[in-house]
């Protein structure tokens, strides 16, 4: 990742104006520091660190209490900008301590490394240790500056350096998990269309019994109003010929029906186990799709910008704006990850395609496209809702959309919906679509459970 893209940014927590304006001007100025007794620096010549030290700089936020401090964090976690580091002073009465300020900002953002600068602590560095658990560095006042520069580059380096290898995982793995729905889906589909031709094939000759039994069917009408005929012109000859006709139709039916019904059971008995084959498979299919339904401990914000990713090319070509609107109140999940991601990207392609299609019809001008992609958690449950501008649903087929094979889109499986409808479902969730009817925008609300 080259320097320009990397997260520079750094938090800086504590009561003393003097000592924020210090980290200023040692993070964020070209220029030598000045000297002065706050962390006991002594004069010295210039080094070659600390000149290649002047072309670098770090984004920094000062907060006075630890409270402003969290509020300036979750400011920034819901633009997407996440502090990597944060320096954080122990005692700032009267507001919360530096351990307090430092468990509210884990919470927020699990990967931020805190560095606890101090003189002295009502805490001991054992306490701290345990409830913060990791990535936890603790410097003792009076110290050089050279010191907190090279923690804030060695840290935000390292934090980028960890998300980048988390977005290649993640890559990594959702890759794998549509190259194993894509094999596990052409298995079933060999399987199933053997099935159909065997099933089809026993149908066609049902079809051509029913066909003979039509010809005797035929027949014997004919016969019958032949003789009706006959009766009322009182033609003796011709009622003679016809009732003889009648009879040996009669005595040869039997054999004839037995002929054509027999094949036709056994290829009904054909058809019923090719249909129970069927069920068979695509039950042993949704065994092993309910199966794999396992957890990933998960941040809502990365999967949010994986799916951004995933479909940026789909949402560039059309230009349609994304805007995604998370709380900050979101903490770490335990879902089955990719699928809920899987679900995500199919329900926002239908999105683009139906603002395409608006577009097309021209009832919505070129680039004028929007979704909004809203997530929250409330009472402990996922909400997500994707709406969007598109060409909206008729009200009198909503109940319909969620069924297997159902789609309003010319060429389209109409198996987005109904996949998205069984994971929900097999999470203990819920999922509602709404649209006030044609060009007027769709809106699909989840709400899932944060663990299963």
């Amino acid at each position: 990742m080259k320097a320009a893209e990397e997260n520079r940014r750094v938090l800086v927590i504590d009561d003393d104006p003097a000592i924020l304006k210090l980290y200023q001007e040692i993070l964020t100025k070209s220029a030598p520091i000045p000297s002065n007794n706050y962390f006991n620096m002594v004069e010295a010549p210039q080094t070659e660190a600390e000149e290649n030290q002047s072309e670098e700089y770090f984004d920094v936020t000062v907060a006075s209490s630890g409270q402003e401090g969290i509020e300036l964090a979750c400011a920034a976690h819901d633009k997407g900008s996440p502090f990597p580091i944060a320096f954080i002073d122990m005692r700032m009465p009267p507001g919360i301590d530096g351990l307090e300020t430092a468990r509210n900002l884990r919470k927020l953002s699990p990967w931020i490394y805190i560095i606890i600068v101090t003189a002295y602590s009502d805490r001991t560095i054992d306490e701290i240790q345990q409830a913060l658990e990791h990535d936890v560095i603790f410097l003792q006042k009076p110290f050089v500056h050279d010191v907190i520069f090279q923690l804030a580059r060695t840290l935000c380096r390292s934090w980028n350096r960890d998300r980048a290898l988390e977005r290649a995982e993640r890559r990594e793995k959702y890759g794998a998990f549509q190259d194993g729905l894509s094999e596990m889906s052409s298995i079933v589909l060999d399987n199933i269309g053997n099935m159909i031709l065997g099933v089809e094939s026993s149908c066609n000759r049902v079809i051509e019994t029913c066909q003979q039994i039509n010809k005797v069917g035929d027949t014997c009408r004919d016969l019958s109003q032949e003789l009706d005929l006959a009766q009322q012109k009182e033609d003796l000859n011709s009622l003679k010929k016809l009732n003889q006709q009648m009879i040996e139709v009669g005595r040869t039916l039997p054999d004839v029906l037995d002929r054509a019904l027999w094949p036709s059971h056994s290829s009904l008995d054909s058809v019923q186990v090719g249909i129970e084959h069927i069920i068979k498979v695509l039950n042993i299919q949704r065994g092993n799709t309910l199966s794999s339904n396992l957890s990933d401990n998960f941040s809502m914000l990365q999967l949010i910008d994986d799916l951004l990713l995933l479909i940026s090319k789909e949402s560039k070509r059309a230009v349609i704006n994304i805007e995604p609107l998370i709380e900050s109140s979101l903490y770490e999940l335990s879902l089955p990850r990719n699928k809920l991601l899987n679900t995500l990207i199919n329900l926002t392609q239908n999105s683009i395609e139906s603002i395409q299609s608006r577009i097309k019809e021209k009832a919505l001008p070129p680039s004028e496209g929007k979704i909004i992609l809203r997530v929250s958690i409330i009472n402990n449950q996922l909400n997500i809702s994707i709406e969007d501008n598109g060409s909206g649903i008729d009200p009198s087929i909503h109940s319909q959309i969620f069924e297997f094979g159902y789609s309003t889109k010319q060429g389209h499986s109409g198996f987005g919906l109904h996949a998205a409808g069984n994971f929900i479902g097999s999470c203990k969730g819920s999922i509602k679509v709404k649209s006030e009817g044609n060009n007027q925008g769709t809106q699909v609300h989840m709400t899932l459970p944060t663990i299963i």
